[in-house]
């Protein structure tokens, strides 16, 4: 008890001096100053903050139209330059400003089951719709106006391909070639088969056959060069890049082929039905399947670089937007992938499942309006001033009937809360700037 005394005495004399000799300091000593930033180099003066930089694909997104349909009209959408189109089940067709969602215009065509719009001619802008039932509308994108009008003597199996001056349609069995002015007939090459989808370049049309055939045309004249038998069916359009052409067929097996003879480059297995075009870029090609990946080969020695495993079935294939690879699922879901390390960068989740491929449209043109080929990309140079990012749009038809126009949306920063002093301890009173508790008697 005596040291506890004696430890206690010593405190209380010592504590007041120690204060006394801290306020002294306090009061001498000079308030802290900032230290001026230290220039980059030697005579130069400091550089201000670099901006953040820009997304390297789209994502995040935000909606910035909902448009709203009956699920009974299984919507189906078409974007390039300034204009969503879509068109359903019951024949209706609407126009709208793809940058903002604005309505536009509407046609009706009761009674046809129409397919996808396709584009006609970027000037003057206007698509083309075609039906099963074999009728041809070549409508202005600006205004709606149905421009001309063809009653073809067959039935479609698939949207025309246009190639002007020529249009060329799959039907039944063949593959027609039409004059696109007077609808006059130029040849038609019989295929054996239904076609499922077309693809031309450098003079050649590629015919993705419903049994096993893949069959390349000479444009000119319609005659047979050369045919493929797979394993399967051909659904998707076939890819031209240099010498070769790739294409999927319904075994899961990618083919890349001599453009010359079809002869076989390389192959490989992946297991799923292949529904979508090929992504071929300068050392890479990409390409989905139904088995719920996307693989990455080597476009000239077919070596596999990796594979990414999507969250569901891919309803699209591979679209390049700046740094990233998107694909969309049928379950709503956007997936970016980094294409040099085959990582999955960000995703967005739509509220519901899709009914119908996604349109993708890689920048806006200088003509849209306002500052505010389904499951492919329609290219189009951004607006002037306008950042790439901002100017890339997505649309997405859902089963609920409801079209979503989604674009890049940054995120939102988190608010700067206001710091509040801790309260004062139980029976303090407390005190408000510039007042001392002292000075209160």
């Amino acid at each position: 008890m005596e040291y506890v005394l004696i430890r206690s005495s010593i405190y209380c004399v010592a504590a007041p001096l120690l204060l006394l000799l801290a306020a002294d300091s306090a009061l001498t000593q000079e308030p802290p100053q900032e230290a001026p930033p230290e220039p980059t180099q030697e005579g130069e003066e400091p550089q201000p903050a670099a901006p953040p930089p820009p997304p390297e694909g789209i994502l995040p997104v935000g909606e910035i139209a909902r448009l709203s349909f009956t699920p009974s009209d299984r919507p189906r959408v078409f974007l390039h330059q300034d204009r969503l189109v879509i068109v359903t089940a019951s024949g209706t067709v609407e126009g709208h400003d793809a940058v903002s969602g604005e309505f536009r215009w509407k046609l009706g065509l009761p009674g046809e089951t129409l397919f996808t719009p396709v584009l006609y001619r970027a000037d003057p802008f206007e698509i083309l719709l075609s039906s099963v039932s074999g009728r041809l509308f070549v409508v202005s994108a600006d205004t709606g106006e149905i421009r001309r009008e063809i009653q073809l003597p067959f039935e479609l199996a698939l949207a025309p391909l246009v190639d002007l001056p020529h249009l060329y349609l799959g039907t039944g069995g063949d593959v027609v070639a039409l004059d696109a002015e007077s609808g006059a007939e130029r040849f038609r090459a019989p295929m054996g088969e239904v076609s499922l989808a077309l693809a031309t370049s450098g003079g050649r049309i590629v015919a993705s056959g419903a049994g096993r055939l893949l069959t390349v045309i000479e444009a000119a004249r319609g005659v047979e060069e050369w045919r493929f038998r797979g394993r399967s069916g051909f659904h998707a359009p076939a890819v031209f890049a240099q010498d070769r052409l790739y294409v999927g067929n319904d075994a899961g097996e990618f083919y890349c082929l001599a453009l010359s003879d079809g002869d076989t480059k390389f192959r490989w297995a992946t297991g799923a039905s292949i529904r979508f075009a090929a992504l071929v870029e300068d050392r890479l090609v990409f390409v989905t399947s139904f088995g719920n990946d996307l693989y990455a080969y080597q476009a000239r020695g077919g070596a596999e670089r990796y594979r990414v495993s999507l969250p569901g079935r891919p309803a699209s294939g591979p679209v390049r937007i700046g740094l990233r690879l998107l694909v969309a699922t049928y379950d709503g879901v956007i997936v970016e992938v980094d294409p040099e390390r085959g990582a999955v960068a960000k995703t967005y989740e739509a509220p519901g499942e899709l009914v119908s491929p996604p349109a993708f449209l890689v920048g806006l043109p200088s003509t849209a309006s306002t500052a505010s080929t389904a499951s492919t990309a329609s290219p189009a140079s951004p607006a002037p001033g306008t950042e790439s990012y901002l100017a890339h749009r997505i649309a997405l038809a859902l089963r609920t009937g409801e079209v979503l126009l989604l674009g890049h949306r940054p995120p939102v920063p988190e608010e700067v809360k206001e710091e509040l002093p801790p309260p004062p301890p139980p029976g303090q009173i407390p005190t408000t700037a510039g007042e001392d508790s002292l000075s209160r008697k």
